[in-house]
């Protein structure tokens, strides 16, 4: 192998290695802000069925009346 061939898939492997290690940070990226959205999305939920109990509670408080 030539100096220059060696040196092609020295490059080569190098821009392979370093192409997967942005993904990898791309990916870990995106799996911690699915992470957060998912807490966001719970914690949205839980607030509109608390604010659903509230409505039913103050429309049977306005038909006691």
């Amino acid at each position: 192998m030539s100096s220059s061939s060696a040196y092609f898939v020295s490059a080569n492997w190098h821009s392979r290695l370093d192409s997967r290690q942005r993904k990898k940070l791309h990916t870990e990226k995106l799996e911690e802000e699915k992470k957060q959205f998912t807490q966001i999305i719970s914690e949205l939920e839980d607030a509109l069925q608390n604010m659903k109990m509230q409505e039913a509670e103050h429309l049977r408080e306005k038909g006691e009346w």
